[in-house]
This record gives structure tokens, sequence and C-alpha cells, in this order.
């Protein structure tokens, strides 16, 4: 899959896995990463080191919140798992 140039939406983008995944879209060269977060598990911790880089926008809401995403792929990270012993 071709990165370089390309546009990014990476869900629960503050976590310690959404920021990585982030690091390595920006090093291979994307054009923008969106990172959407509502801070359950992620934090800002995790992500200052990107804030700084013009090509990260930070988006501090639910994805229900976003009714259409524009972008040339998503890294769906923003589901937090809940088990339930029966």
């Amino acid at each position: 899959m071709e990165i370089q140039g390309n546009a990014y939406l990476i869900t629960g983008g503050a976590s310690l896995i959404g920021s990585h995944l982030a690091d390595a879209l920006l090093a291979a060269g994307a054009a923008e990463v969106r990172l959407l977060d509502n801070f359950t598990l992620g934090s800002n911790e995790m992500i200052a080191h990107l804030l700084g880089d013009s090509r990260v926008c930070l988006s501090p809401l639910k994805l229900s919140h976003y009714y259409c995403v524009i972008g040339d792929g998503v890294g769906w990270l923003g589901s937090a798992i809940r088990m339930r012993i029966v």
C-alpha cells in the first residue's frame, strides 16, 4: 500500500498503538494524519510529540460525531473491549 502523500484517520489516535501507527505513517510520508480520540483510554502525553507536526490534526471527539470520513485509509483502534463474566 502506498502511504506517501495520502491522508489517514486513526480512531483511538491518542492511545499507545494509535500514536505508534501515526509515527509510522508520518515516517512513511503521509500527507495528513487525523487523530480521533475521546480520551477514555488515550492521553495527551502519548501524542505530545506528534502535535508539533503540521501534518497532524487532533479531534477530541467520538467517531459518532463524524458523518463522512474522507481520506485514503483508516486505522480503527478506538474501541474499548469490555468483557463480561457470565
